[in-house]
């Protein structure tokens, strides 16, 4: 039987599997509902991918959310390098900032989270 632990850790991969199929496989071409639905969908993904993997790995030592920070950033640099080169779709600096600021919520969320705890 699997732990916990262990399902975080394989709902963390597994979501990576999902967000990187769902980043290089064609587009429909469908309309938004809004303007920049693109981008908060980015900013989205990036933060729940630095949750995700912060429950997934919490056990490791605290350098380990650094660490999921900057491994989650050279992901989103490696998914516009592989848009822009795989001919279905465009890299886009302004994903790849919507990404990093996804990443930064997330950190700001633990951090809030992890002193609240302290304090409560």
């Amino acid at each position: 039987m699997l732990t916990r632990p262990a399902l975080w850790r394989m709902l963390f991969w597994l979501s990576l599997i999902v967000i990187t199929y769902m980043a290089l496989r064609p587009t429909s071409g469908g309309s938004m509902l809004f303007p920049f639905q693109d981008k908060v969908l980015h900013a989205a993904a990036y933060i729940y991918l630095y949750l995700c993997g912060w429950v997934a790995f919490a056990f490791m030592r605290s350098s380990w959310f650094l660490r999921l920070a900057i491994g989650l950033l050279i992901y989103g640099i490696a998914i516009e390098v592989l848009q822009g080169i795989g001919g279905y779709r465009e890299a886009e600096l302004l994903d790849l900032a919507a990404n990093i600021s996804g990443i930064g919520l997330g950190v700001l969320a633990v951090s809030f989270y992890k002193r609240t705890i302290k304090i409560g």
